[in-house]
């Protein structure tokens, strides 16, 4: 589980999105623990408000996350906790609608 919450985790969020090269890092790196440890995928599970660009940010880490599992590891996964809106906002939907991120 990658987790994020309160001020710290705006603060994770912002370095972790801050361009394609750091997530491409963080992509590089998650793997790499992953294939280390044995295990076959991540949930990424943000728990605090995204600054402006950021949710779009967070799409592609996503999906580069997902591709570079899927390339390390034929079963492997992301899973998204749905906690962060398109807006950016903390607000879980407990449902899938259009607000989900």
């Amino acid at each position: 589980t990658l987790i994020t919450e309160w001020e710290d985790g705006s603060k994770l969020c912002k370095a972790l999105l801050e361009s394609e090269e750091s997530i491409a890092r963080a992509v590089q790196k998650l793997t790499e623990v992953a294939q280390f440890y044995g295990f076959e995928g991540w949930l990424i599970n943000i728990e605090n408000d995204l600054r402006t660009g950021e949710p779009e940010a967070m799409n592609s880490f996503l999906s580069q996350l997902s591709i570079s599992m899927k390339g390390s590891n034929p079963n492997g996964m992301v899973l998204w906790y749905d906690a962060v809106t398109v807006d950016g906002k903390l607000l879980w939907q407990n449902e899938l609608n259009d607000k989900n991120l």
